[in-house]
């Protein structure tokens, strides 16, 4: 688009967006991009379980990262979480929304227990929640893991090029 046939950014904007999905996936590549979503959804895992030991009653019977949970009252929560600087979706009067993404770590996951919980402690914690060795205490912060080349890929041509 010509700069004085364009009337918004919004081509700009989605442009924009793409590349930076284009040089995440680059990074990470497709093993750490698998990493991340099976952690970000064990983590999510983990909440779950604990929201249920807690009596809370999640509403999905499927999910990746995101959970929806039935409360008592649900102002209350959020009236916690914010005294916490967290943030969680306001749905309605007896149902919470809560996501987590990949810097979460399993001490959030606890933190968001508690929130649930009162603001009482826990009779259990995450780490037990979780699967066996699922979890190094890491922050979970992709960090160095980005070892894939988009440009050898690209230079090496297509699967089973000759």
């Amino acid at each position: 688009i010509r700069r004085e046939k364009a009337t918004s950014n919004i081509c700009t904007a989605q442009a924009l967006l793409a590349n930076m999905a284009m040089a995440y996936a680059c990074y990470h590549g497709p093993d750490g991009l698998r990493d991340i979503a099976r952690r970000i959804h064990s983590l999510t895992g983990v909440l779950a379980a604990g929201l249920e030991k807690l009596g809370c009653a999640v509403q999905n019977t499927t999910f990746f990262d995101t959970l929806t949970v039935r409360v008592k009252n649900a102002s209350e929560v959020h009236r916690l979480a914010e005294t916490q600087k967290v943030n969680l979706r306001r749905v309605d009067a007896t149902h919470v929304g809560v996501a987590l993404d990949e810097p979460t770590t399993l001490a959030e996951v606890e933190a968001l227990l508690r929130i649930f919980n009162g603001g009482a402690a826990l009779a259990f914690t995450a780490q037990g929640l979780s699967p066996a060795g699922s979890f190094d205490g890491s922050s979970g912060r992709a960090g160095d893991q980005g070892n894939f080349s988009c440009e050898r890929n690209l230079q090496a041509g297509p699967p089973n090029a000759s």
